[in-house]
């Protein structure tokens, strides 16, 4: 069989993002309280809150990476099988 791509790649890249995604979106349900830290309370705050956005940017990225892995192989596969139903259609004799 030839090298090359083959649509199960996109599904190989696209399950370990969405379970990535999933798996850090579930980590958002067990943030932990803000720790007193006495006189740093407020910058450990900030900065759980600074990282928190971050963490829900970087669940988005590989959601929305999953789903246009997902769009590829979609788009893929349609236009392999309209190549397919247009190889198949008998060639005419010409002349």
């Amino acid at each position: 069989m030839a090298e090359g791509f083959q649509v199960d790649d996109l599904n190989r890249l696209a399950r370990p993002l969405a379970e990535g995604a999933r798996n850090l979106s579930d980590l958002a349900t067990d943030a932990p309280t803000i720790p007193n830290a006495g006189d740093s309370t407020g910058i450990v705050a900030s900065a759980l809150v600074v990282l928190s956005g971050v963490v829900g940017k970087v669940t988005m990225a590989a959601a929305d990476s999953a789903d246009d892995a997902q769009a590829a192989q979609n788009s893929y596969d349609a236009a392999d099988q309209a190549a397919g139903a247009e190889l198949a259609v008998p060639c005419r004799e010409i002349g």
